[in-house]
This record gives C-alpha cells, structure tokens and sequence, in this order.
C-alpha cells in the first residue's frame, strides 16, 4: 500500500502487493467547449447582483448600537456613585470613542443585521475593484464579446486622436501669440529709441536756447556797467 492507495496487506491475494502505474490506461479527449454558446447562456442569465444596504436601517441600527452601549456606562457611572454633571462628561466622551470605533469597524460589529454586512460587503468588492483597477462602467461579461471591445477600443483611439489634436492646436496658439508678442516688442524698440532720441534733442535745444540767452544776458549787464562807468568816470573820455 502506498499513500493510501493499494491492497493493506497482498495476502491472499495472488499479488505482491506493490501499487505501480496503469499504462494501458487511455486517457479520454477533452470535448470541444462551444464558448460562444456560453457566453449566448451567460449574457442571457447574468448573474444576480447582490442587495444593497439600506443606509436608513444602518443609520438606525448604528445609533442603536450607540445608545444602548451609553445606557450601560451611565448604569455603571451611576453605581459608581458619580454626580450628574460628571457622568454627563463621560458618556460625551464615550460617544465620541464609540462613534469613531463604529466608522473604522462598520459591519464587524454587526455581522447578523444584513444591512450592516451588505455595507461591508459593498465596500469589500470597492476596494477589490480599485486594486483590481476596474473601470465603474464595467458589464459582467464584456470581456468575451469581441464586438463590444472593438468599438470601445474604436472610441478610445479615436478620444485620443481628438486630445493629441486638441494639444497640438494649444500649441500652435501659444506659439503664435508669443510671436506676436515679439513682434510687437520689436516694433515698440525703435518707436521707444526714436521718443528718446527726440526728448533728448528738445532737451539739447533748450539746454542751447538757455546758455544763448545767459550770454546776452552777460553782454548786456557788462555793456551797462560798461556805460555807467564810462559816465561815472569823464576824465577816461
């Protein structure tokens, strides 16, 4: 006998009792699977989505939950020989424990109210989703007909194309606004070189009209001390 297989003991049994490979054995041909009459079978029975969770009926049974845990710790404060005003602080702080014990635990605590486990289930099969990464518009069964990921692959190529083109026209925009940018710098250069070169000519012009006018305001006063000296002194005559 070995691994459970063969006679326990070759006595009286003509044999030797050793377990050895059948090679006369014909093994027997996989049959043909028809796939596109399962799919044709699949597509036509799709498979039953589970029951949502009622949100109200789990609202409902988590604040059940809370304030009957409430109701044993004031018991328990209340034995404990508490004042009022105290006990009041300790189940506002053991609501908001319970509260935030009840978010990260939702449907552990509850797994018998089917509402509660549905919850958890649902988000059990969102979270498989997202590290599966399957898209939400995803169909049972998409992935064996051909048709239907043809086109899908059709539009996405062709949402592709429009977003390629799409760039390429923001860039053609972008280049031909810096463009005019430029041009429009290089014309305002010589316009600001020209306003420059005239502001400094009108400067010169009256830096000159003024100079001018000192120095016939010099010859003048000289000619008139010259004359009252002339008259001031006759003998010089």
């Amino acid at each position: 006998m070995y691994n459970g297989i063969g006679l326990t003991t070759p006595r009286g049994s003509g044999t030797s009792g050793y377990t050895q490979k059948n090679l006369a054995f014909v093994k027997p041909k996989a049959k043909a699977v028809d796939y596109e009459k399962q799919f044709k079978e699949m597509m036509e029975n799709p498979v039953v989505q589970p029951r949502k969770a009622n949100q109200e009926i789990v609202k409902h049974e988590r604040l059940h939950r809370i304030e009957a845990h409430l109701f044993e710790v004031r018991l328990e404060l209340e034995e404990q020989g508490l004042s009022e005003d105290q006990i009041q602080d300790k189940l506002k702080e053991a609501r908001v424990y319970i509260e935030k014990k009840l978010e990260e635990n939702e449907g552990e605590l509850s797994k018998k109210e089917s509402h509660t486990a549905a919850l958890a289930k649902e988000r059990q099969t969102e979270k498989f989703r997202e590290a599966l990464r399957i898209s939400k518009s995803y169909k049972p069964g998409s992935a064996f007909d051909f048709e239907t990921q043809q086109k899908e692959e059709q539009e996405k190529q062709a949402k592709r194309d429009e977003e390629r083109r799409q760039k390429k026209a923001n860039a053609k925009k972008v280049i031909e606004e810096s463009t005019r940018e430029v041009n429009k710098e290089e014309k305002n250069v010589p316009e600001e070189s020209e306003k420059k070169e005239r502001k400094h000519k009108k400067h010169h012009k009256k830096r000159s009209r003024s100079r001018s006018r000192e120095r016939k305001h010099r010859s003048r006063e000289g000619r008139r001390r010259h004359d009252s000296s002339s008259e001031s002194n006759p003998s010089n005559k």
